[in-house]
Formats: structure tokens, sequence, C-alpha cells
């Protein structure tokens, strides 16, 4: 076992009591077990402050990589939300007077001055029908329904929008514009009777024109475009019979009157 010297440093026998180097009084140093246990515990001490420092960095990147989760959950709520919310907007059924679009959505339940949702147009048809008992179709100027007034070029534009939209499978609710009445409306019917494809093509041509034009057509043909085989008048009664005769949801093969 040796014993350094604190002044020089030299080695010395455990047993010497001055240092063979410079001559120093070796009483009161360590020996080298007592300098290695010093050492030891000081590389402890090191250790364990790295160990607490690792510790410190896997909690903090702990603490970060929860954040990027939820982070990213957050996220992805907000887009899928969003992209609920672009759904439900793409899918409104609209129609005015200056847009040509379509689009399909959920149904409301309110009748307003500007909207009416597709199960509520065979309630508008009954109404028309009511008004018709004392009433002639060309003495009609509007219709009253659920606190309501509807032009006959409402009442028209809707009946022809609902039929449009019986024939695709759809529901929701239809918006409408103002529309002027036709500057020159003609009061002819060349037929008692029309199939499915008939009055729904009639009608998808009916609204559209009304879209484009603001106003109710003088009449509409059949078969193309330009032929007066129904008047104003006409229209309206044979799109409303269609309304009433599909109770069931579905357009019948077939209206006559």
């Amino acid at each position: 076992m040796s014993r350094y010297c604190s002044k020089c440093g030299k080695e010395n026998d455990n047993d010497s009591k001055f240092c063979v180097g410079c001559g120093e009084k070796l009483s009161g140093l360590h020996d080298i077990n007592t300098i290695g246990k010093d050492n030891k515990d000081n590389i402890n001490n090191i250790n364990k402050d790295d160990k607490e420092d690792k510790n410190k960095q896997i909690i903090l990147i702990g603490v970060v990589a929860v954040l990027i989760i939820a982070i990213a959950i957050v996220g992805a709520y907000a887009f899928m939300s969003l992209g609920d919310n672009n759904i439900n907007n793409d899918n409104s059924y609209v129609g005015n007077s200056n847009n040509n679009s379509l689009s399909l959505g959920t149904e409301g339940s309110t009748v307003t001055k500007s909207s009416i949702p597709l199960s509520e147009v065979h309630g508008l048809a009954a109404a028309l029908q009511n008004k018709l008992q004392t009433s002639d179709i060309s003495a009609i100027s509007s219709v009253e329904y659920k606190g309501v007034t509807f032009t006959k070029q409402q009442c028209l534009y809707i009946f022809a929008k609902a039929i449009d939209m019986k024939s695709r499978g759809v529901s929701g609710d239809i918006v409408f514009g103002s529309y002027s009445p036709p500057d020159s409306p003609l009061n002819s019917i060349s037929t008692s009777s029309l199939t499915k494809d008939e009055y729904v093509d009639m009608a998808q041509r009916t609204y559209r024109w009304m879209d484009n034009n603001g106003r109710a057509p003088n009449y509409t043909g059949i078969y193309a475009p330009g032929s007066p085989d129904f008047g104003y008048d006409g229209l309206v009664l044979a799109f409303a019979i269609a309304i009433l005769d599909s109770k069931d949801g579905s357009l019948v093969s077939i209206i006559s009157w």
C-alpha cells in the first residue's frame, strides 16, 4: 500500500512519516485506497447526475410526443369535421333565378318565404287543389300554405323542381326566388294525359328556364322546346296533379285529367 505526498506527489511507503522526495511530513495524508474511494464516489455522483439528466430528457421527449399526438388527433378531427361540413354543403338541393346548379342535402322541416322541404310540396299542391274548388286556375294568383304566401309562378317552379327531385330519388329543401309572371301566357293544353317521361322532361326544362330567365314561361312543349303544347296555367295544373298522385314518394307512370 502506498501513500502520496500532497506537496510533491512522490509515492511513499504506507508506514513512512516523511516524504522521500521532499521531506514533507506525511501525517494526515490519504492512502491510495482512500483516494480511490473518493474518486469512486465522485464517479458515482457523476453517473448519478448523468442518469438523472437522461431521465429528464426521456420525460421531456415523452411530453413532446404526447403533445404531437394530441395535436395530430385534434387536427384529424377538425379535418374530418370540415369534410363532413363540406359534404353537407355540397348536398344541399339549391335552385334560384340566377343559379342553374344542383346539389343534394338534408331536408329541413320549416316552410319559409324562400325554401320549402320536398316533403311539404304535396301539402302546397293540396292547398292549390282546395283553392280550385271555388276559383278557376286563371283567377288564382297566389296560394297560402303554412302561413306563407306562394305566388302561382313560385308554385310552378316548386312543383317542377319537386318532380325533378323525385325522379332522381333525392330529398332536400327547394330554394326558390321571386319570378315574374309570363309576359304572353297561353292557355293551351294539347293532351289529356302525360307519361312520366314526358312530364319529368317538361318539369326539368320549365324550372331551368325559370332559373335562367327569372319569370314563368308562356308555354312548354311536350317533346320539343318552343312547342306551345302546354300553356302557363296548364303547366301549373299538370305538375300539381303529378305531385298529388305521387303520395308514396315515387312518381306515377302517367297523369291525366
